[in-house]
């Protein structure tokens, strides 16, 4: 059982609930004319499938967390796949400025000013060590 699906678990609790409210509503209705072991009886069997439909659904609970597990293996994955990207991503991202660090560096050299050649050689630095932004 564990493989059916759960919404038909919690379709035939449904139908078991309602035979119960069946059983419940006939015993109200001839509570006068019937004797006191029949009462009894109607009572037992409203219990019995009171208690059915709360296995019943326990079951469709459990189904229902078997197919959600394939679901969330996925997602999982997916996360774990993601995190991989991110990672290739922020290296990117950090070759990108060490490249645009020592373009920039190449630039003041080229222009022959020492100031920026000097902040130039710290973006480098900076970028290098990944602490540029």
């Amino acid at each position: 059982m564990a493989t059916t699906n759960s919404a038909t678990f919690f379709d035939f609790a449904d139908q078991v609930a309602l035979v119960s409210g069946e059983v419940l509503r006939y015993r109200i209705k001839n509570r006068p004319s019937l004797t006191d072991k029949k009462k009894k009886d109607l009572e037992d069997i409203e219990i019995k499938l009171d208690e059915a439909t709360a296995r019943i659904r326990a079951e469709g609970i459990a189904a229902l967390g078997d197919q959600t597990k394939g679901a969330r293996e996925k997602v999982e994955s997916a996360t774990r796949a993601a995190g991989t990207v991110l990672r290739r991503i922020k290296k990117v991202e950090r070759a990108l400025q060490v490249a645009t660090s020592v373009l920039g560096l190449a630039l003041a050299a080229i222009a022959g000013q020492p100031q920026a050649i000097l902040a130039a050689v710290k973006g480098v630095k900076d970028a290098v060590d990944g602490d540029a932004a």
